[in-house]
């Protein structure tokens, strides 16, 4: 047997521990436990769908003060052409002038009525000499209540015609007003506080009050306003969109507005 010289011995010693060391390390590496690896699954929630109105209800607003002429028989019947066009449920109209006493006059109420195949209401303001002012309400819906209210603390003759319609899903509470353009600070507080006792009056339904509204005035107390057409945004009443049209009467906007089902909670 061969005789390892010094140096040949600290060689082998040297590689004896570099492969026993080797050794060590495979074996640990391979006694480790495996690591269960498990994939972040995450269920993605379908997108919240909008709820979609049980109904939806076109309203149009016509104010006849500005409108300086006779009213002709046809221009009423075009304007019942372009409310058919436009799928119009409720028409409100201010102002409107009649005489009942003369026959050979249009009247507008009558004649649209006729045009439309609509129900209507009629609220007085003034009856001077034979010559009527008011304002009305048509619908393809029928009226339940309605009343002709009176502002009696405004310095002129000013009215609100209010009606419930039965819209199917809920009853629906329009208004039809022509008030002063002009109201001081006490009428203003005066015209909201009405507004809210009708509002009460008629059992809170959805609310929609269209004329020449005093928007700041009920912007503040907390109605929202859209041109003529202020209302209350409820869990079941909102305004989905609003256009205008133009007619030989002036332009009309038209407001779609969306019924809701109301939303029952269960304990």
């Amino acid at each position: 047997m061969k005789t390892l010289t010094s140096k040949e011995l600290r060689a082998w010693s040297a590689q004896k521990v570099f492969s026993c060391t080797i050794l060590v390390l495979l074996t640990l590496a391979g006694c480790q436990p495996v690591k269960n690896v498990v994939e972040d699954r995450v269920e993605l929630l379908p997108p919240l769908k909008t709820p979609e109105p049980a109904i939806t209800i076109n309203i149009a607003n016509l104010d006849l003060s500005n409108y300086p002429t006779k009213i002709a028989k046809q221009s009423v019947q075009n304007l019942a052409k372009a409310l058919r066009t436009e799928d119009v449920h409720v028409v409100t109209v201010q102002s409107v002038t009649r005489y009942p006493e003369l026959k050979n006059r249009i009247d507008f109420i009558i004649e649209l009525q006729k045009a439309t195949e609509m129900y209507f209401k009629f609220g007085e303001t003034q009856n001077f000499s034979g010559r009527q002012t008011g304002n009305a309400i048509f619908s393809i819906y029928p009226f339940q209540v309605f009343e002709n209210f009176e502002f009696k603390n405004f310095k002129s003759l000013s009215t609100s015609l209010n009606a419930t319609i039965d819209a199917g899903v809920a009853n629906l509470l329009v208004s039809s007003l022509a008030i002063p353009e002009k109201l001081s600070s006490n009428e203003q507080k005066y015209f909201v506080s009405e507004l809210n006792k009708i509002h009460s009056d008629f059992n809170s339904p959805p609310f929609i009050i269209t004329g020449n509204i005093n928007s700041k005035v009920l912007y503040n107390a907390d109605y929202k306003i859209d041109g003529c057409v202020a209302y209350r945004q409820t869990e079941t009443l909102t305004l989905l969109e609003t256009h205008t049209i133009g007619t030989e009467f002036g332009k009309i906007m038209i407001c779609k507005f969306g019924l809701f089902n109301k939303t029952v909670t269960t304990k």
